[in-house]
């Protein structure tokens, strides 16, 4: 198992890695800074947002640990100053991985990505990877993301009535109330129901639903 290395020694002293840790929301800040803290190599900093962190503190920091969301507040030129202020400093986005589809516009400024959720524990090898120019993506993040850009592109070709039903299904709407909102009989909606869960490979409505939110509805709002 990979450990985070120290930095350059001092009159022959090797001093832990410096790690300013920006994460806003308490659960995430305690765990990530948990594991900070276990790691004998890794001194943490904690600041409360960006703006706390000066140049010279950043200067002075080997790896950078922020939300995604403290990232996103940055307007465009405010987060490409960022990240060439911690050139000298490895970035690091903090996320869960329900959260990815809405970080992924942030996720380009990083050197690495933790899932809080997920592999919060490797924190220390995310950081000593990114040094060496990669980083870690959890199996389970890629599964998700190979899985709902095919269900995504299996979406978009659904027949139009299909596509509405799901959409429907995703408001909380049972085969009854949509058969109405659609003109359709009973027979022929739940044919329709099952046709579209199917070929999405969907086990129930609820996923469907939660396929929906996090998914779609995010899409079409950055169409719009």
């Amino acid at each position: 198992m990979l450990s985070a290395t120290h930095s350059p020694s001092v009159n022959g002293v090797s001093r832990p890695s410096r790690v300013a840790l920006i994460v806003k929301e308490p659960a995430e800040r305690g765990a990530l800074l948990d594991v900070l803290e276990r790691d004998v190599h890794i001194e943490p900093v904690v600041f409360d947002n960006v703006q706390a962190l000066g140049s010279s503190d950043l200067d002075a920091m080997d790896a950078v640990v922020i939300s995604h969301q403290a990232l996103a507040r940055l307007k465009g030129a405010e987060t490409l100053g960022f990240v060439k202020l911690g050139r000298g400093a490895r970035v690091i986005i903090a996320l869960n991985s329900d959260e990815l589809l809405e970080a992924s516009s942030t996720m380009s400024n990083a050197d690495g990505w933790i899932f809080v959720d997920i592999n919060v524990n490797h924190l220390p090898e995310v950081i000593e990877l990114s040094k060496q120019g990669y980083s870690i993506m959890p199996g389970q993040v890629i599964e998700r993301l190979a899985a709902n850009k095919l269900r995504i592109a299996e979406y978009n070709r659904l027949p139009e009535l299909e596509k509405k039903v799901i959409d429907l299904i995703s408001l909380g709407f049972g085969n009854h109330e949509i058969a109405e909102k659609l003109g359709l009989s009973g027979a022929h909606t739940k044919a329709l129901v099952k046709s579209a869960l199917t070929r999405l490979h969907f086990q129930n409505r609820t996923q469907a639903a939660v396929f929906v939110a996090r998914q779609i509805k995010p899409m079409m709002a950055g169409a719009e």
